[in-house]
């Protein structure tokens, strides 16, 4: 046995002992044809590189720029303006006035820090502020310094609204970030949220203003009931009808504004009572006995009051006491064969039952699917997609797929926040699209048609399903759309005041149809100063564009993007950069080496401008990260115009 397996070990070693020579001797062969593609592949480099102007530049950028392209990262550490801080500065402000470094410290402050800082620190460096002059160009950045220290008055707040649109990114993210977390009314005074609310029923100051001041408003913790009574005396309602936070101090005096007659007054506190029962910001036991007997009575009438109340009651916790539950739902029965009523009614029958018992909940949707209207369906398809009900009662009730489609759409057109609800209304509508392409043509259509109305609320879902389709059906979703001008209705969704996710999703969209015109371009390049989720939908948009339309070529777009390359804002070039970068790789110029030429040019001239070095700024949450230079951004478009591996 010792011998045998002696023989066997013996024979094992000679057969590895010849498979090793045979892999030494192939080795050369496969170390040459290794360092025979190195050297291919290096002159191949050498070679494009040769072909460029400024070629010197372009490996200097190489050799220096590409260990740290990952350089996009939070803002490093955190610098606390502590009175010995304020004091070096203050002195340094004095020597060199004309040295505002300091004003943008509070930049690497997270929301939390900025907002917490007070006591001796906060005292300390106000003084110190009070102590300088400042030339008056400074004072709205001043002003802006004071808020962020929590030093909030009508003059301060004035000057951060002002500074909500500044074309230098840090300081338009420092004012909106000023605006971020709730804001107890009496710190901003009654003036302050008077202020707020003006602006924030001014679209034309700008879309991306009117979102900030329209998110500050509805932030606002209200905590002074006598600024209630004087608001509601005053006619206030565009304040009152967006409290989505109310302090129980507040309560009795709520209580008492909603026993007045005034029509408009009511409609806007019971938009409130939805909003404050939905985010759940009201002592939700005592205004639920308190407010729901109210809503009860306005309910019956039957003016736009009544159907407020009806939509306020379709807004019912779902902890609510079962007898108050009932009887709304009882109520509501009663009314959905008036015409005037039926459509509101049928609404808040669907919220209602998302929270409801099984038997009643089934209840519910048998008089949904038997009201045979489109709001019925609509109520119906609320249920199935928030999967309270089955698929067969929608099929029953709409059975042809354009019937279903619209009932989809409509089940997403409310004023709701976004969530995972509306998600599931836009994949089921585009998973119906796709079993009938034909409906494609039908979905644009509608699109035109709710494009040109002002509802916020249906185009935003609209928006939604059309980006989806084009983003899931690529081919058949550019066919329907060729016949239409689909780029005119998205350039103006990408700029609608009344909803992010509207123009987000517009931007998407765009971004699929893969042609540039100026309109586009445009609109892409707003969204630099857009929040951030419309900004990095912008990013993703750019990636898709291969072609100039046909009346944009040449000269006039190359003056629009070196336009668009030396904007005071580094967000928006980085932007620009990017689209250059995608437009210089697509199939379409390589075919036009002149304005493939041109684009490198431009890209190289902005590189070696002084705006080079400028950081691009981001927002995540309430922190301000530096997303590094534009250097980084140009030298990327670089790579992709000239074809260099990155």
């Amino acid at each position: 046995a010792l011998a045998r397996a002696r023989d066997l070990a013996r024979a094992r070693a000679e057969k590895l002992t010849m498979e090793l020579g045979r892999v030494l001797a192939s080795a050369p062969d496969r170390l040459s044809a290794a360092v025979h593609a190195w050297l291919a592949s290096a002159q191949t480099i050498r070679d494009r590189l040769a072909d460029l102007p400024d070629t010197q530049i372009l490996a200097d950028v190489a050799r220096v720029l590409v260990p740290e392209r990952s350089v996009w990262m939070d803002t490093p550490g955190r610098v606390a303006l502590t009175p010995a801080v304020m004091t070096e500065l203050t002195d340094a402000w004095r020597v060199r006035p004309q040295d505002s470094v300091f004003l943008q410290l509070p930049a690497r402050l997270d929301g939390a820090s900025a907002h917490t800082w007070a006591g001796a620190e906060r005292t300390a460096a106000l003084t110190a502020l009070d102590a300088l002059a400042f030339p008056p160009g400074m004072l709205p950045l001043i002003d802006l310094l004071r808020v962020e220290m929590t030093d909030v008055t009508f003059q301060t707040l004035s000057s951060v609204l002002t500074l909500l649109a500044a074309p230098d990114d840090l300081t338009r993210l420092r004012a909106r970030r000023a605006l971020s977390g709730t804001l107890p009314a009496g710190q901003l005074t009654q003036t302050g949220v008077e202020q707020l609310a003006q602006s924030a029923e001014r679209p034309e100051a700008g879309y991306q203003v009117h979102t900030y001041c329209e998110w500050a408003l509805k932030r606002v913790r209200h905590d002074r009931p006598d600024w209630l009574m004087a608001w509601a005396d005053a006619g206030h309602t565009d304040i009152l009808g967006r409290m989505h936070d109310l302090a129980d101090d507040c309560l009795p005096v709520m209580g008492e504004l909603l026993e007045r007659e005034e029509a408009t007054l009511l409609c806007a506190l019971f938009d409130s009572i939805g909003w404050l029962w939905r985010l759940n910001k009201a002592k939700q036991e005592t205004t639920l006995r308190a407010w729901t007997p109210r809503l009860w009575a306005a309910a019956a009438g039957d003016d736009e009051s009544s159907r407020a109340a009806v939509r306020a009651l379709g807004y019912l916790p779902g902890d609510a006491a079962g007898e108050l539950r009932n009887q709304t739902v009882d109520q509501l029965l009663t009314r959905i064969t008036e015409s005037s009523m039926q459509a509101v009614c049928l609404t808040a029958l669907a919220r209602l039952a998302l929270h409801a018992e099984p038997d009643q909940r089934e209840r519910i949707a048998g008089h949904l699917a038997a009201s045979a209207t489109a709001a019925g369906r609509a109520a119906l398809a609320r249920l199935v997609v928030a999967g309270r009900a089955d698929a067969s009662l929608l099929t029953g009730v709409a059975p042809s797929g354009g019937e279903r489609l619209i009932a989809l759409l409509d089940a997403g057109d409310d004023d709701d926040v976004w969530d995972e609800y509306h998600k599931n209304v836009v994949r089921t509508a585009v998973d119906l699209l796709e079993q009938d392409e034909a409906l494609l043509p039908r979905l644009l259509t509608h699109l035109d048609h709710t494009l040109h109305g002002d509802g916020w609320t249906r185009a935003r879902i609209h928006l939604a399903v059309t980006a989806e389709a084009a983003q899931r059906m690529g081919d058949a979703f550019n066919l329907a759309s060729s016949s239409q001008r689909l780029d005119d209705l998205l350039i103006r969704s990408a700029r609608r005041p009344g909803s992010f996710t509207a123009r987000l999703s517009a931007l998407q969209a765009a971004g699929r149809l893969r042609v540039l015109s100026p309109g586009l371009l445009s609109a892409l390049l707003d969204a630099a100063a857009d929040i951030p989720s419309v900004y990095a939908a912008a990013i993703e948009a750019v990636q898709g564009f291969r072609h100039l339309s046909q009346d944009w070529r040449g000269e006039d777009a190359l003056a629009d993007l070196e336009t668009a390359l030396f904007h005071p804002s580094a967000a928006r070039v980085a932007l620009a950069a990017r689209l250059m970068g995608a437009l210089g790789r697509s199939p379409g110029l390589v075919q036009q080496p002149r304005l493939r030429q041109s684009l490198v040019d431009l890209l190289v001239k902005a590189y070696r401008a002084p705006q080079s070095h400028a950081i691009v700024y981001g927002m995540e949450g309430s922190r301000i990260q530096e997303k590094g230079t534009l250097r980084h951004a140009i030298f990327d478009a670089l790579v992709q115009v000239v074809g260099l591996p990155e």
